[in-house]
């Protein structure tokens, strides 16, 4: 396997079990990963069904839409082997202290409200794209993982691109050194 091969098959590893790999809590070979899934449309549902794939557990699905809860919790639960709770109030997941991460798929004016609320509470996090809507709510969300030694993972297609990529390597110098915030789609060296 080629160097820049060995980079890219590390850095999608480690974007796609993002929470099984750096919770401090899935130190042991037997003990499962709580997430909780907000948000279960299309993209939730995908990055949920992953998530059980790589070997966590979805406790609880959070969606206003009780008719999304009739299509996306059987579906979980066939992934899984037993369905999740369902609750429609986000706040109720938070409150839960048997969950350890949660995974964002909301619509995207919600992103920043509940990211911020989930790291308050101290859950690890995984915000579909895009993460925020401006620089600002970006950098609030990065200085509360920090402030509460949250992970944050984030999923950014235009990473992928050539262009894309290359726009993005200054800031993965700026911010290399924390380990901490952490991009989905970033396997560029």
């Amino acid at each position: 396997m080629t160097p820049k091969g060995r980079r890219d098959f590390v850095t999608a590893g480690l974007a796609a079990s993002t929470f099984l790999n750096l919770n401090p809590r899935a130190m042991g070979a037997y003990e499962k990963v709580t997430l909780a899934l907000i948000g279960g449309r299309n993209q939730g549902k995908g990055d949920a069904t992953r998530a059980i794939q790589a070997g966590a557990v979805i406790k609880t699905f959070c969606d206003l839409d009780e008719a999304i809860n009739a299509v996306v919790n059987p579906e979980l639960a066939k992934a899984q082997g037993i369905a999740p709770g369902y609750v429609k109030d986000f706040r109720r997941v938070l409150d839960d202290k048997d969950i350890d991460g949660v995974i964002v798929a909301t619509p995207d004016h919600w992103h920043t409200h509940i990211a911020l609320e989930a790291l308050s509470a101290r859950k690890d996090l995984y915000v579909e794209k895009p993460a925020t809507q401006t620089i600002h709510e970006g950098q609030l969300i990065r200085d509360a993982a920090r402030k509460y030694n949250r992970v944050l993972a984030e999923d950014s297609d235009c990473r992928r691109s050539d262009a894309g990529c290359a726009a993005a390597k200054p800031a993965r110098r700026s911010t290399a050194s924390t380990g901490r915030v952490l991009t989905g789609s970033d396997t560029t060296p």
